[in-house]
C-alpha cells in the first residue's frame, strides 16, 4: 500500500467516523420534523449546485492541471467566485418565490430559509473546490487534513449552535456553513503557497477569458448542467414532493434512512474517486482514442464491484446500523435503509458509466437518459406519495427511476465510445459477497453489544473482499495499486446528501 494510499483511507476513515456521529447527534437533538427540514433545505442547495455549479467543477477537474502549469488558477478561481456569488443570489431569490408559490418550507420562515439556503450553497461551493484541487495537484495530507477539519468543525459547531440558539435546522445548518468558511480560507492560503501563485486581486480578471475559452466551457458545461438537472430530480429533487404531501416529519424519516445508505455509499464513492479519479483524468487528457478507451474500462473493473460489495453489506446489517447511526426515535427509518442501498447502487454505477462522455468531452450523451430516470423517479414518487403503501412505494420509484437511468446511459454512452464492462469480474463479486446475506437472520439483534459485534464481522469479510478486488482480482489492470484520484471538483451529490 502506498503512503498516499494510507493517507487518504485514514483520512477518510475519521471523516466517516465524523459523519456518523454528526447523524447520530443530530437526529439526537433535533426533532424528526426539524431534521426533514435540514434534508429539505440541501435539497434545495444541492438543486443549485448540480444545475449551475457541478457541471462548471468537472470542467475545473478537467483543466486543472493545465491551470497549474500556467499559474494560472487565482485569477480562474477568481472568475469563479463572481460567478458562484451570482448563483447563490439567485438561489436566494428562487427559494423565497418557491417557498410562496409551491408552499414548500411550509414551517419556515420565509428569508431566514432562504438565506441558509443561499449561504449552503456558497461556501460548500469553496469547501468542494478549494480542498479537493489539493488532492487532484498531489497534496494528499493538506487534502485529507481540511477534509476531516471541515466534518469535525463543522459537528462541534452545529452543537453548539443547536445548545446555545435553538434545537432547529438553522442553528444546525449554521454551524456547518461556518466551518466550510473556515476551511475553505485555510485550504485557499494552502493552495497559494503551494502552487507559487500570490493570493492578490489579478489586475484584470478577465484577462484570460476569449471568445474560444469562453466557447470551450458552454459546450462542456451547458450539456452537462441539462444532465444535472434532472439528476438532482433523481437524486434530490424527491424531497420537495414529499415535504408537501406528506409533510416534513415523515420526510425526515424517510430521508434518515436513506441518508443511512447514501452516508456509507459517500464514504466508498469518495475513496473509490480519491483513489482513482486523478490517474484517470490525467489519462484521458495526454492520451489517444484507445488509450481513453483502456482508461474506462479500467476504471469500471475496479470501481463496480466495490459498490456491489456496499450493496450486499448495507442491506444484511441494515438494521445494526440504524441501531447504532440515529437515535432511538428514528428507528422506523431502518425500513429505508435497504431500499437506499439499491438506490445508491444504481446511481454510482450510472456516474461512472457516464465518465464514458466525460471522456470524450460530448456531455450532450447524458442529458437523455438522466432526463428519463429524473422524469420517471418524480412522477412515481408523486404517485407513490398519495398512497396507503407510500412508504414501500416512495423508494421502489426511486429504484425504477435508477434503473431507467443506468439502462439509458449504458446505451446512449456506447454511441460515444464502446468500452467492455468486465462482467465476469462484476459475476465473482456477487458470488463472494452473497455470504452476507446471511447477518439478515440476525436483524432482531439491534442492542449495541450486538449490533456491534454484528458489524465487526460483517465489516471484516466486506474490507476482505475489498482487499481482494483493489489488489487481487484486477492484477492485470494499470493502477492495481492506486495513486490517488479525485470526484468533480464543486458539489458532488453524495457530499450534499450527507
Amino acid at each position: 500500500m502506498t503512503k498516499d494510499l494510507a493517507v487518504i483511507i485514514a483520512g477518510r476513515f475519521l471523516q466517516a467516523v465524523l459523519g456518523i456521529a454528526a447523524l447520530r447527534v443530530m437526529t439526537a437533538l433535533l426533532s424528526p420534523a426539524q431534521v426533514g427540514s435540514v434534508f429539505l433545505v440541501l435539497s434545495f442547495a444541492t438543486g443549485f449546485a448540480f444545475l449551475f455549479i457541478n457541471p462548471l467543477g468537472m470542467y475545473i477537474n478537467r483543466k486543472l492541471h493545465a491551470w497549474h502549469g500556467a499559474k494560472t488558477i487565482i485569477p480562474r478561481f477568481f472568475l469563479f467566485n463572481l460567478y458562484v456569488a451570482v448563483v447563490a443570489c439567485a438561489a436566494l431569490l428562487t427559494t423565497v418565490a418557491a417557498k410562496k408559490v409551491l408552499g414548500t418550507g411550509a414551517g419556515l420562515p420565509d428569508w431566514s430559509f432562504a438565506a441558509l439556503v443561499a449561504a449552503y450553497v456558497y461556501f460548500n461551493t469553496w469547501n468542494m473546490t478549494l480542498v479537493p484541487s489539493l488532492n487532484m495537484l498531489g497534496y494528499r495530507v493538506s487534502f485529507v487534513a481540511y477534509s476531516v477539519l471541515t466534518t469535525g468543525f463543522g459537528l462541534v459547531f452545529s452543537v453548539l449552535a443547536v445548545n446555545k440558539l435553538s434545537p432547529t435546522v438553522f442553528s444546525w445548518l449554521s454551524g456547518q456553513v461556518a466551518a466550510m468558511f473556515l476551511i475553505s480560507l485555510a485550504a485557499l492560503y494552502s493552495l497559494s503557497r503551494n502552487t507559487g501563485e500570490a493570493l492578490a486581486l489579478p489586475k484584470n480578471p478577465f484577462s484570460e477569458v476569449n471568445r474560444e475559452s469562453a466557447r470551450g466551457v458552454l459546450d462542456f458545461a451547458l450539456p452537462l448542467s441539462g444532465a444535472t438537472i434532472f439528476m438532482w430530480m433523481q437524486n434530490q429533487g424527491y424531497r420537495l414532493i414529499v415535504e408537501m404531501k406528506a409533510g416534513a416529519e415523515f420526510l425526515g424519516y424517510l430521508a434518515v434512512g436513506l441518508g443511512i445508505a447514501a452516508s456509507l455509499a459517500a464514504v466508498s464513492e469518495s475513496l473509490v474517486q480519491q483513489i482513482y479519479f486523478p490517474g484517470f483524468y490525467k489519462r484521458i487528457s495526454s492520451g489517444g482514442a484507445e488509450e481513453r478507451k483502456e482508461a474506462l474500462a479500467e476504471l469500471s473493473a475496479k470501481t463496480i464491484p466495490v459498490y456491489v460489495i456496499l450493496l450486499f453489506f448495507t442491506v444484511s446489517v441494515s438494521a445494526q446500523l440504524t441501531g447504532l447511526l440515529v437515535d432511538p426515535k428514528f428507528h422506523n427509518a431502518v425500513k429505508f435503509v435497504a431500499f437506499g442501498s439499491l438506490v445508491e447502487f444504481l446511481r454510482m454505477a450510472a456516474n461512472i458509466i457516464s465518465s464514458a462522455a466525460h471522456s470524450e468531452m460530448r456531455t450532450k450523451t447524458l442529458i437523455k437518459p438522466y432526463a428519463a430516470g429524473g422524469l420517471v423517479t418524480c412522477a412515481a414518487v408523486f404517485a407513490a406519495s398519495g398512497s396507503p403503501s407510500r412508504e414501500t412505494l416512495i423508494p421502489l420509484a426511486m429504484i425504477l427511476g435508477g434503473l431507467v437511468t443506468l439502462a439509458a446511459i449504458r446505451l446512449e454512452t456506447a454511441r460515444v465510445v464502446s468500452f467492455s464492462l468486465n462482467r465476469k469480474l462484476v459475476l465473482k463479486t456477487v458470488a463472494c459477497s452473497a455470504p452476507l446475506l446471511v447477518f439478515i437472520l440476525f436483524r432482531e439483534l439491534v442492542s449495541p453489544a450486538w449490533s456491534f459485534a454484528i458489524l465487526s464481522a460483517a465489516g471484516l469479510y466486506f474490507l476482505f473482499l475489498q482487499y481482494l478486488v483493489a489488489f487481487r482480482w484486477t492484477p492485470g489492470l494499470r493502477g492495481a495499486a492506486p495513486a490517488g484520484l479525485e470526484a468533480p471538483v464543486a458539489g458532488t451529490p453524495g457530499e450534499y446528501a450527507a
